[in-house]
């Protein structure tokens, strides 16, 4: 779905899990119908929704039951950030694959302007879902490199 602006509220969804580890899919789909339901904007995976300590076909089934069950109703922001510029690129273009409406993007950690720079190129050249620039203290992008 194509949403012309983000703005408002954006939850972050917490991944409910089974018993046996497993993602319980029907409790994640009643999350989110239960958010939507009551007004937010759109919602998130992120680091609240352990999307860091998901395997990859973990962070797939997640990511497509959200986009599913949220349907056309508010867009759906997937922090794609990881480690390596790679990883992050591979996870951007997954999440769009998947029904994504943005990725959002934990800025990489001490290094300078321009490699920072680069990687949200790398990452927005491999994409054509927008960018959110994460706020994270150990990695702060200010206003005036966002603007670049």
């Amino acid at each position: 779905m194509n949403f012309p602006t983000m703005q408002g509220l954006f939850p972050i969804l917490a991944t409910p899990f089974d018993a046996d580890d497993r993602i319980d899919e029907e409790d994640l789909r009643r999350e989110v119908d239960f958010v939507i339901e009551n007004g937010v904007h759109g919602v998130g995976i992120a680091f609240a929704s352990e999307v860091v300590k998901l395997s990859e076909a973990e962070r797939d089934v997640a990511i497509r039951t959200v986009v599913e069950q949220a349907g056309s109703r508010v867009p759906v922001v997937v922090n794609t950030g990881a480690p390596s510029t790679a990883v992050t690129v591979q996870y951007s273009k997954r999440a769009e694959e998947l029904g994504a409406d943005a990725s959002m993007v934990t800025p990489p950690v001490g290094v300078s302007a321009e490699v920072t720079k680069e990687y949200y190129r790398r990452v927005s050249d491999a994409t054509t879902i927008p960018i959110f620039i994460q706020d994270v203290p150990t990695a702060a992008v200010s206003p005036a490199l966002a603007g670049e």
